[in-house]
């Protein structure tokens, strides 16, 4: 069996924890938090009620061992805050957990910690770990969003819609409606110009929609979305899913973690997907690409370290 291990048992970390014992694929679950309290308060709650071993520590020799980790540690959102906001914060946590996991842990890491797209890159060049074992969730968030919003508008189960959304997990996203179908029937058959048009300003910013009605930033979705990951690594599924993975040529950009279609499987990201992109679709991923290189900028102190 699997072993796996959550650091950060916020909001997006419990629910994690919860689904991860519901589903039962991990022998073990170990939880890392700064408040070791509440974590264990969590650990203990989930384990009343499914049969899966769950542990909390603070050492984090405790966790090179495991198979697979995700990273949600970092302060969250609030109402009117852009995900680079948390740059300066969650950086400090980042490479604070990065340090502890250098040269020790050698399974896949997941970072869901925001601005995830910089947030990779920090842990990715802070711990030397190989390429296609460090992976952000963006895409495939933002992909699931755009899903909904055509499965409501259009009246047609979710599972029935094929979306894809690349780029930076920010409002600079990438909805490719090319490559969006319900059925086998491209969208742009099915919705005038104009809806599209609301459905791709919907997608690009549905996590601020919820942090304005919940007054917290989405957990369930993000939790689900990691899940999918964890799931297709363990289960060697090779599917296709929009991840920000580590891109050093692909789609004409270099030394950057930004989403795109991955073939994901038992060792990680197995092969990096090059969509054919339109002027427009190249000019939107490269405005994403030139705003992501000037935040890199800001974390080269970090990263000598």
């Amino acid at each position: 069996m699997v072993k796996l291990a959550i650091i950060g048992i916020g909001k997006v970390g419990s629910t994690l924890a919860f689904i991860s014992a519901m589903k039962g694929d991990f022998s073990e679950i170990i939880l890392i938090d700064r408040n070791s309290n509440k974590a264990k308060g969590i650990a203990l709650d989930i384990s009343q009620s499914f049969d899966v071993e769950i542990t909390v520590t603070d050492n984090y020799n405790d966790i090179n061992d495991v198979d697979l980790l995700v990273l949600t540690a970092g302060a969250p959102r609030k109402v009117g805050m852009k995900r680079e906001d948390l740059l300066e914060e969650n950086s400090k946590i980042v490479t604070d957990i990065a340090l502890k996991l250098r040269d020790k842990f050698r399974g896949i890491s997941i970072i869901v910690t925001n601005p995830v797209d910089l947030m990779s890159y920090l842990y990715y060049k802070i711990t030397g770990f190989d390429k296609k074992k460090v992976i952000g969730l963006g895409g495939l968030l933002d992909s699931l969003r755009m899903k909904y919003y055509l499965s409501k508008e259009l009246n047609v189960a979710k599972n029935s819609i094929n979306t894809m959304v690349i780029g930076s997990h920010d409002g600079r996203m990438v909805p490719l409606v090319r490559y969006s179908y319900v059925g086998n029937i491209p969208i742009n058959k099915l919705l005038p110009e104009s809806k599209i048009y609301e459905i791709v300003n919907r997608t690009k910013y549905g996590g601020d929609e919820i942090i304005r009605l919940s007054n917290t930033s989405a957990f369930f979705s993000p939790a689900i979305c990691i899940y999918k990951i964890l799931e297709t690594i363990i289960k060697d599924k090779k599917e296709i899913l929009s991840l920000s993975v580590y891109l050093n040529g692909e789609y004409e950009i270099k030394d950057c973690f930004l989403s795109v279609p991955v073939i994901l499987g038992r060792e990680g990201v197995e092969k990096i997907l090059e969509l054919e992109l339109n002027n427009e679709e190249k000019r939107n991923l490269m405005i994403a690409y030139e705003k992501l290189r000037e935040n890199i900028s800001k974390l080269e102190r970090i990263i000598s370290l």
